[in-house]
């Protein structure tokens, strides 16, 4: 029965250590991402910027 109660206790354990395992390595990835969603944004505004002055451009 003892052995049962380790095995278990050992199951969670590995259980909440994965579970860290995932977290930090979101964690890690977070500033690449972060990184990346910016220059997404950069290039959005920068194309909406380029329809704002083609506007102007085109007005009599």
């Amino acid at each position: 029965a003892q052995i049962a109660e380790l095995k278990e206790e050992v199951a969670q354990e590995t259980d909440l250590l994965n579970a860290e395992k995932l977290r930090s390595s979101r964690l890690r990835n977070l500033p690449n991402n972060s990184v990346d969603e910016f220059g997404g944004l950069k290039g959005f505004v920068d194309g909406d910027t380029d329809v704002v002055q083609n506007s102007l451009e085109s007005m009599p």
